[in-house]
This record gives structure tokens, C-alpha cells and sequence, in this order.
């Protein structure tokens, strides 16, 4: 047995195409429906330009660690991980130790490239991360409170874990770039139907890892 009260009713309707919509997109160019379509059709685009970049990216992360194996103290890490932490056992070992060993071999290889190629990241770096990060996330909701926006930033780089996390992201991408600017790309004509189903192909083997 429960009770539940209805606490509100909402329905959701075609908008306004009126001025107060238009500036809600957060760009300038949005000023009538003609410009909104091209918003969006550009908008559409990035997105999978970017999807495409992604799986690019990942197919040479996969090719350098594959062909460039360095040799892993694995005994000595498998002891060092169940020391470290009380949680693992030799199920959850067995199960994860590959994924692990090849993000390890990924790490060394990031340093390595991130020496060959001199590529640093500052700190200013890191807060113009996270300042397009919350900005992004922020305006796909409307909400555009810069003071907002500045505090979470600042929330965000003194936090260790995130700051790290931001790091090897922003190295990692410009390894990246740097790879995708030496090596040949072949542009091919995909379907999205085709397309989707080569990341969801990517992403299980990724996660089966």
C-alpha cells in the first residue's frame, strides 16, 4: 500500500519562434528560424566530426599500445593492487588486471610521446578546461550564471582527483592531435546507421577489456 500526490502537471509544447527562443541557443548568429536551422545543422556536424575524431583517436591508442608492448612487473602489480586496496581480490583481479595493464601501458607511452613531441600542460590549461566544460553543461540547461560558472571552476581545481583527471585528458588529446597531424587519413562516406553501430562495436570491445 502507498499514497502519492501529485505535486505537478506539465506538458511540453511547440515554442515560441520568437526573440526570447532565438537568444536561448546562447549564440549571436541565432536570430530567425533560417539562422537556427544552419545553428543546428553545423551543431549536428561538430557533433559527429567529433565522434569520428574519438574513434580515430582510440584506433591509434589501440595501434601504439599493441605494437609497442613494454614489459610489466605483473606479479609485483598484483600485489601492489590488492595491498592498496582492501576491495580487490583475486576474482576482481583476474577479471580487471587487463584493462589495467593496458591503461598502465597507455600511461607510459603518453609520457613517453608527451617528451618526444615536448607537449605540457599548465595550469591555465586545466582552468580553461574546466571552464568549457561547465559552461557547456550549463547552457545545454539555459542556465548562463557566469559567477556560477566561476565558483564550480574553482570548486573544480581544488579538487585533486578532478585536476588529475583533467590533466591526462587535456595531454591525451593533444597527443593526439599531434598523431592525427603525422599520420594518413583515408576519408570514407559513412552511414549514420553504419557509423553508430562502429562505436557501439568499439565501446563493448573497450568495456569487455
Amino acid at each position: 500500500m502507498f499514497t502519492a500526490r501529485i505535486a505537478e502537471v506539465s506538458r511540453i509544447v511547440p515554442a515560441e519562434m520568437n526573440e526570447d527562443f532565438f537568444s536561448s541557443f546562447g549564440d549571436e548568429s541565432v536570430k530567425d528560424e533560417s539562422s537556427l536551422r544552419e545553428f543546428l545543422k553545423n551543431d549536428i556536424k561538430k557533433y559527429y566530426d567529433q565522434q569520428a575524431e574519438k574513434f580515430m583517436y582510440r584506433e591509434i591508442m589501440d595501434y601504439l599500445v599493441d605494437n609497442n608492448q613494454i614489459d610489466l612487473p605483473e606479479e609485483f602489480l598484483k600485489k601492489y593492487l590488492k595491498a592498496s586496496n582492501e576491495n580487490v581480490n583475486d576474482e576482481i583481479l583476474e577479471k580487471e588486471f587487463d584493462a589495467f595493464a593496458k591503461n598502465m601501458q597507455w600511461s607510459l607511452q603518453k609520457s613517453s610521446l608527451a617528451n618526444r613531441f615536448d607537449i605540457e600542460v599548465s595550469e591555465e590549461d586545466i582552468e580553461r578546461h574546466f571552464t568549457t566544460s561547465v559552461f557547456s553543461y550549463m547552457r545545454s540547461y539555459g542556465n548562463m550564471d557566469f559567477s556560477y560558472i566561476s565558483q564550480t571552476v574553482d570548486q573544480l581545481m581544488k579538487d585533486k582527483e578532478q585536476v588529475n583527471k583533467a590533466y591526462e585528458e587535456i595531454l591525451a588529446e593533444r597527443i593526439f592531435a599531434k598523431a592525427g597531424d603525422i599520420v594518413t587519413k583515408d576519408k570514407i562516406s559513412i552511414s549514420i546507421e553504419d557509423f553508430t553501430q562502429k562505436v557501439k562495436e568499439l565501446n563493448q570491445r573497450v568495456n569487455n577489456l
